[in-house]
């Protein structure tokens, strides 16, 4: 039994429904709320990467006497968009982002924005993203992320995301997928795409790129 269901059964035997309902749900919306920090480490287990889940990713350089000599700050979502306000073919609006669950069939979560603006160059996409439970044996892919050229029809990154790839349940959290527009695709409509495959449930926050 999981603990929401445990707290669920106590808050029903110490106080009143209606009072035990409120509480579940200011107690939901805290959970759904969390953002899930991830760490980084290079090959000699040094912390070189720390990422807070709502946008921010600081990196860290070490010198050849293992000081750490710099830290730089990268804010994630330089341009971004809230993942209710893109176009959809499966999904539903729940609490602050868009969301499916295991009942839906897999389709586009998110596509679009079709931005036209992105200058030429290298690129970090950007997403930010919860699912329900990450500490199961099944390591099943629940989401496909890519970069679409709308205007040439062409996939220009990819990556898939498996559960495991989540380091907590109902915890927000920050995925990168790296890609380039070379001057042949300057002013090409761009989509940054969130494709569910329908292992979990999964809700999106917003996404972006940098």
């Amino acid at each position: 039994m999981f603990a929401f269901e445990r707290l669920s059964r106590r808050l029903h035997l110490c106080v009143p429904p209606l009072a035990a309902a409120l509480c579940l749900s200011l107690l939901s919306n805290a959970v759904h709320a969390q953002s899930a920090v991830t760490y980084s480490y290079d090959g000699g287990g040094r912390l070189i990467g720390v990422n807070d889940g709502i946008g921010t990713k600081s990196n860290y350089v070490f010198d050849k006497a293992d000081n750490r000599s710099n830290v730089t700050t990268q804010l994630q979502f330089s341009a971004s968009w809230e993942a209710e306000s893109l176009p959809h073919v499966i999904g539903y609006a729940d609490g602050n982002g868009w969301a499916a669950n295991v009942t839906i069939s897999p389709n586009f979560l998110t596509y679009g924005p079709y931005t036209s603006t992105i200058p030429v160059g290298s690129h970090v996409a950007v997403w930010r993203m919860m699912i329900d439970v990450s500490n199961v044996p099944d390591n099943s892919a629940v989401a496909t992320i890519d970069i679409n050229d709308a205007t040439t029809m062409q996939q220009l990154a990819s990556k898939t995301l498996y559960r495991h790839d989540w380091v907590a349940g109902y915890a927000y959290q920050v995925f990168e997928l790296p890609f380039t527009l070379d001057s042949t695709r300057s002013g090409h409509s761009i989509e940054i795409r969130t494709y569910y495959n329908g292992a979990a449930y999964l809700r999106v926050d917003k996404l972006g790129y940098y």
